[in-house]
């Protein structure tokens, strides 16, 4: 309202002053009415607390500060090198930047916390799963964002200014490379800061700055505004790179490891040939609008139409050519929980867990096998304990074990938790032990299909209350 009563600069600080307000109070009587022990005042501030606080939070703030520095500095530097009219321009581009890592900081945000939870565990090996796969999702968020924002550049400013902005539009373009390489380092930043050691990002940050004003000093004379937007494309890829790098040295990860895992040059290559096919048919095909419509819901409609397309063929490529079986569980798994959310029932608990011991992208065709027997679900062993241990009724615990898994974890875990299950418990693959002989416990030493176990444990149709007591006779 006070923008459009003309208060201009005025009024957009005065409407930031109270949003800031606002939120503030709004935080505040949220911890009040969450956590009433919570007292929060001025009164409460002693140099002992002061000192607890920056004892914990120190070097975070301390990192805050240099990264808002370093973010700014860029706008000084253009507006001493090339003059105080192209800050504009570059702010333009660099708002819709930070919209475009929006999808990536909501995949960024939880990692953290798991991160020192299973660092407090000493769980090295889920450790560096929670990593490659952290990076997976955070590469496809973010690369399919920043895709979208250089393809349509040019319609996206003109939706939200209203007018032609081709400098900002090309500012974006280049500007998009070098923010979608940063999104990697965003994991490593994750799992550092969970172990309390921000140096190695505070170096990162530093070899950043230095590399930029390296370039900007002789580019921007030569190449003016274009060489200062050059300058950061080419330090935030050198900074990646040299931040990725030191970090596989410190968790002992090699380059081919983190390529494999996070399937980054196939992700790469399938948004280049979108992106080159979807620019391509952009330029030759007519524009198919309705008349008369003024330049910003031109813009509108375009963006409408062409985003639909871009997500439907993205959909499409990612699921059939860039997700692995594991990652299609998972998100199918999240999708009917989501579906039955909305629709207002809880989705039907599984009758047969597989305890995937070997992970889950190997547990897909043994779950596939098992629900021969009704809903059967792969769950790690930290989750398959829990919903086991809550009490469940289940017609069959299937452990799928790994090359060098120990059985007797496990079985002695069901017999103090849930000794009812013990004789609905099998395991399959592994190695050779007499340790099943001596309990008689039951194990295929290959993975059995879906008849198998139908004909093993009973009709499918059968309640998980009244389970067979043991594979019948065949």
């Amino acid at each position: 309202p006070l923008l459009l009563l003309d208060y201009g600069l005025v009024g957009l600080a005065a409407g930031h002053a109270v949003g800031q307000v606002v939120a503030n109070l709004g935080a505040y009587s949220m911890v009040r009415r969450r956590l009433p022990e919570v007292r929060i005042s001025p009164r409460y501030v002693s140099r002992d607390g002061m000192r607890k606080v920056l004892s914990v939070g120190g070097r975070f703030q301390l990192l805050w500060a240099v990264n808002t520095i370093v973010l700014q500095g860029v706008k000084i530097l253009i507006s001493k090198l090339v003059g105080v009219e192209w800050v504009g321009i570059y702010e333009l581009a660099d708002k819709l930047i930070s919209l475009g890592k929006t999808a990536s900081e909501a995949v960024v945000a939880p990692l953290m916390p798991a991160f020192a939870s299973l660092q407090a565990g000493g769980d090295k090996l889920r450790e560096r799963l929670l990593f490659l796969k952290g990076s997976k999702a955070d590469a496809l968020m973010g690369g399919s964002s920043f895709t979208f924002l250089a393809l349509f550049a040019p319609s996206i400013l003109l939706l939200w200014t209203g007018e032609a902005v081709p400098q900002s539009a090309w500012t974006l373009r280049v500007l998009a490379v070098g923010e979608a390489s940063l999104l990697l380092t965003s994991v490593v930043s994750s799992s550092l800061r969970a172990q309390g050691r921000v140096r190695l990002e505070f170096t990162w940050a530093m070899i950043t700055t230095g590399i930029m004003v390296a370039l900007v000093v002789p580019l921007a004379p030569l190449l003016g505004y274009e060489g200062v937007v050059y300058s950061r494309l080419v330090a935030q890829l050198l900074g990646t790179i040299w931040y990725l790098r030191a970090y596989f040295k410190v968790a002992g990860l090699r380059w081919g490891e983190y390529l494999r895992g996070t399937r980054i040059p196939r992700l790469a290559g399938l948004l280049a040939v979108l992106g080159g096919l979807l620019l391509l048919a952009h330029q030759l095909l007519p524009r198919l609008l309705p008349p008369g419509l003024s330049p910003r819901w031109a813009a509108a409609v375009e963006l409408t139409l062409w985003g639909t397309l871009y997500l439907g063929l993205l959909g499409t490529a990612v699921w059939r050519t860039y997700l692995e079986p594991d990652d299609r569980l998972q998100i199918a798994t999240l999708a009917r929980a989501i579906w039955d959310k909305v629709r207002g029932r809880g989705p039907a608990p599984p009758q047969v867990v597989v305890v995937a011991m070997a992970g889950l992208d190997l547990a897909l065709p043994l779950t596939e096998a098992a629900a021969a027997l009704g809903r059967a679900e792969a769950m790690l062993p930290g989750a398959a304990g829990e919903y086991i241990g809550s009490g469940a009724a289940l017609r069959l615990v299937v452990v799928q074990l790994g090359p060098d898994s120990d059985p007797r974890e496990q079985y002695v875990w069901l017999q103090d938790n849930r000794p009812d299950l013990l004789p609905r418990l099998v395991f399959a693959v592994g190695r050779d032990d007499p340790f099943y002989a001596e309990v008689a416990a039951h194990r295929y030493a290959s993975l059995p299909d879906g008849e198998t176990l139908r004909v093993d444990w009973g009709d499918p149709h059968g309640g998980a209350d009244e389970p067979p007591e043991g594979p019948k006779p065949r």
